[in-house]
């Protein structure tokens, strides 16, 4: 693994600068940036344990989107099997001020709403309001996050708590960084980046948001990527297929239940029928890196069906043959039929 400190990374990152340089925007100088940059480094001694590519990695991406780390992003370090690496995290406030460089809005923000705040939205009269009670807000009960244009227009997206706790769970470093230390500038940021989804902005800012959604996909923790495994292994069991289908027609959870039900039955018989052994499974299923993908069902950690239907088709294409990488976890998966 390679490990480096305070002052060896910050002698790569001298040799660096003046190419990080050409990619800083015209409001942040290469000499605020270094600065920037060494005093992050220096309060935080864990990325000191990081590879310096992903170090190097992040500041790129850093000054490619115009963030000052400290100030408009974070370098959170994690494990990605068993070695340290750095990886760039935008703040709310990074967010407010890539919003502001498009030149198209006039102004972004979001907050939360208590339980005792005055709250209007309606979407077909164009009415929005927010006046909170200073006094007694009582518990948060959603989040949201508006965009006002600087042609006047305005747009406003609403999070519920269930979906903050959903983002929360995908971050790489959800149970240490700023999403304990900072929940609520971190669910601010999520719902800010949610309403953006919805506005015509720059081709800079969607492709730092798709960056990021990227990042969401791949950076899983060793554990969520073990329970997606373990999670592909399950038994439902064949005699609960049909009660399954049966109740599939109530709703669109109810179909995705039997649907998963009948991949998971099928990878079963499929590894009975070529031999393939659990620990032989498992040890392919972590190689492919088919646990990277995320779910989340009633708080507990689901295997999409993307990637099942996917192990499926490996399995009945090559058989025993679990050395080929089959596939893209990500890609759009061929319509198949279980």
């Amino acid at each position: 693994m390679t490990t480096t400190s305070v002052v060896p990374i910050t002698e790569v990152i001298a040799s660096n600068m003046p190419s990080m340089g050409q990619l800083l925007p015209a409001d942040i100088s290469i000499d605020d940036f270094r600065a920037a940059t060494w005093l992050y480094l220096k309060g935080h001694p864990a990325l000191g344990d990081c590879t310096t590519d992903s170090i190097m990695d992040s500041l790129v991406q850093a000054a490619t989107y115009g963030m000052l780390p400290g100030r408009d992003c974070d370098l959170l370090p994690f494990k990605k099997k068993g070695v340290s690496q750095a990886t760039y995290v935008e703040r709310y406030k990074g967010i407010l001020r890539a919003l502001e460089r498009t030149g198209k809005v006039a102004k972004g923000f979001a907050h939360p709403k208590h339980a005792n705040d005055h709250f209007e939205l309606d979407y077909g009269m164009d009415t929005f309001s927010h006046r909170p009670n200073i006094v007694d807000p009582g518990p948060v009960e959603f989040y949201y996050g508006c965009i006002l244009m600087k042609d006047g227009t305005r747009h406003v997206q609403t999070c519920t708590l269930d979906f903050i706790e959903s983002v929360m769970l995908r971050a790489p470093a959800h149970d240490t960084g700023p999403w304990v230390s900072d929940f609520n500038q971190m669910a601010r940021k999520t719902a800010l980046k949610q309403v953006a989804k919805y506005v015509q902005l720059t081709d800079a800012y969607t492709q730092m948001d798709e960056d990021a959604e990227r990042r969401e996909q791949t950076n899983i923790p060793e554990g969520r990527v073990m329970a997606h495994i373990a999670d592909m292994t399950r038994d439902e069991g064949a005699e609960r297929i049909p009660e399954l289908e049966a109740n599939a027609a109530a709703s669109p959870e109810g179909l995705e239940h039997a649907e998963r039900a009948r991949i998971l039955q099928a990878i079963k018989q499929a590894r009975e029928d070529y031999g393939i052994d659990l620990p032989s499974f498992i040890a392919w299923l972590d190689a492919i890196e088919a646990g990277l993908g995320y779910g989340l069902e009633d708080g507990i950690v689901k295997a999409p069906l993307a990637t099942l239907r996917m192990v499926l088709t490996h399995l009945d294409t090559h058989g025993a043959d679990t050395t080929i990488v089959p596939f893209d976890p990500y890609a759009a998966p061929e319509e198949t039929t279980p």
